[in-house]
């Protein structure tokens, strides 16, 4: 008997371990609807969006829903279109409701006619602005692509914020954009959210990426497939940058990752100038006392190599210009908040200047080596659990909480519209005594301070540059290389303070590639890398 139990007991072990291996979906499409999700493409007042799957023997899409409480209605969805996945032949189905009664929840499922889905419920956006709130989720693709611990995050974050009224997730959903099995387990992992309240999503690196390292620059074919959303942005742009507005907020999401789409760099720019120049217009355009934007790369980050130029120098002078409140990002897997920021410079307002969150985690997958930059106040790694961000918005107030997966607050931020004075404090340190040198945020506490010469152009040391990129610097050949020499760059002897080829110039740095700024301000000289 005891050599039973043992046998017994193995067994059951073995079991527990085998399924709890197994990811929580099936890839394999049926008859039955699954997949299952609430976009906008119109208003959030008056209009639902919802998408789902079938095999490709369903051809016939129905949709019930009336009130809650009262008998339902059918409606027919226009034909599926049929879609060549990776993982084998679907068929996709959308449908828009519209004229639906604002402030009002509605119950309903989709199906064919025999095989119906479970019923859910939305509830429209309400016809007075009023206050309202919604979650930001970081990163959520994992290394064991099989979204368990996203279906952990993303639902203890809307059982401990009941009233949200929509999820923003700022890119990189999962791992390979075009595998199909990889989108399956991320909506089937959220199903008991996305049912319910829409997903706004953006665009990250990883959307545009192929199953395999040779599939790169393509276009993010099956998120565009997958999510309706606004068709109101770039016309080469579009499904991948729009904006919409919620009760007193206008809300842009903006694509960040057009290096991974477009290989051409003439191409790359071109697409950059067209989003940027829409993005302008848009922001003119609203009366909404809130502006928030939203995209994959982070700004102001806090990876030790990673740089935000491209962002800092196409989106933020727009978001100057018409005085963007926040941004949300991604892209680091950790939390950071920044000071109020313009022009680059760090002010001492919410009136004067722009906030710039990440995200966080919303994923297994923690990164390694990040670290504290020089333009964060508040910094948090969620190395031990996921994270997310909760807003809640009314006409005068902005409050960010900064959240763990288990709820704990580690960071409260608000804006205060109508007295500036009472927001949380983002006040910047003041300007150092002495000028800094600052590599990619990182504020260096080795090598030579920074000389300015007698004609006003700003010298840094070149040595410590290379110590911080673990390269190296050869005088003698004047090349300047790094990441185990697969970045070389070339020098010339004029771009030196003196024969010692210690002390580098500002403008010769920004002749090889990199971006250099002296902020007045701060008396802090800041170096980053353009990505190419």
């Amino acid at each position: 008997m005891m050599y039973k139990k043992y046998i017994l007991v193995f067994l059951t072990t073995l079991s527990v371990l085998f399924f709890s291996s197994l990811p929580l979906y099936s890839a394999v499409a049926s008859k039955k609807p699954d997949n299952i999700r609430l976009t906008w493409s119109e208003s959030p007042k008056t209009t639902q969006s919802i998408g789902w799957r079938t095999d490709t023997t369903v051809t016939i899409g129905k949709i019930q829903y009336s009130p809650v409480g009262q008998p339902f209605s059918t409606l027919p969805a226009p034909p599926p279109e049929k879609w060549h996945t990776n993982i084998g032949a679907i068929n996709q189905f959308s449908v828009t409701l519209r004229n639906l009664q604002p402030g009002t929840k509605y119950q309903y499922r989709v199906g064919d006619g025999n095989n119906w889905s479970e019923t859910f419920s939305f509830t429209t956006e309400k016809a007075d602005a009023d206050r309202f709130e919604f979650l930001v989720f970081g990163d959520s693709h994992e290394k064991k692509p099989i979204y368990q611990v996203w279906q952990k995050t993303v639902t203890q974050a809307y059982q401990q914020n009941p009233s949200a009224k929509f999820t923003i997730s700022v890119g990189d959903l999962i791992y390979s954009g075009k595998d199909y099995a990889q989108w399956q387990a991320w909506l089937t992992a959220c199903q008991d959210v996305i049912t319910y309240i829409p997903s706004v999503p953006v665009i990250g690196d990883h959307e545009p990426r192929g199953v395999t390292s040779k599939e790169e620059c393509q276009r993010p074919e099956y998120f565009t497939k997958l999510f309706r959303t606004p068709q109101n942005g770039p016309e080469k742009l579009k499904g991948e940058a729009y904006s919409f507005d919620y009760g007193f907020a206008h809300i842009v999401v903006l694509n960040s990752q057009l290096t991974y789409e477009f290989a051409d760099p003439a191409e790359k720019k071109a697409m950059f100038q067209a989003e940027s120049a829409w993005l302008d217009a848009d922001l003119a355009a609203t009366d909404k006392p809130w502006k928030i934007v939203v995209y994959h790369d982070a700004t102001y980050n806090l990876s030790p190599d990673r740089s935000g130029v491209l962002t800092k120098t196409y989106f933020a002078p727009i978001f100057d210009k018409h005085h963007v409140d926040v941004v949300f990002n991604g892209h680091d897997h950790a939390m950071a908040r920044s000071y109020f920021i313009r022009n680059e410079e760090f002010v001492s307002s919410a009136t004067d200047g722009t906030v710039y969150f990440i995200s966080g985690r919303s994923g297994d997958n923690a990164k390694e080596s990040l670290s504290h930059k020089v333009w964060h106040p508040f910094y948090y790694d969620p190395q031990a659990q996921t994270c997310y961000l909760a807003v809640t918005i009314d006409q005068k107030y902005l409050v960010i909480q900064t959240r763990l997966a288990d709820g704990t607050i580690i960071d409260k931020f608000e804006i205060n519209k109508e007295k500036p004075e009472l927001s949380t404090p983002a006040v910047p340190f003041g300007a150092y005594q002495e000028v800094r040198f600052a590599a990619f945020g990182n504020l260096l506490t080795f090598g030579n301070p920074p000389i300015q010469n007698s004609t006003g152009e700003w010298f840094v040391d070149i040595q410590a540059l290379a110590t911080y990129l673990n390269g190296k610097f050869d005088p003698l050949a004047n090349v300047f290389s790094y990441n185990d020499d697969e970045i070389r760059l070339c020098l010339t002897d004029d771009m030196f303070l003196d024969s010692t080829k210690r002390m580098v110039s500002l403008s010769g740095l920004t002749a090889v590639g990199f971006y250099c700024k002296y902020h007045k301000s701060m008396n802090l000289i800041t170096v980053e890398r353009w990505r190419d």
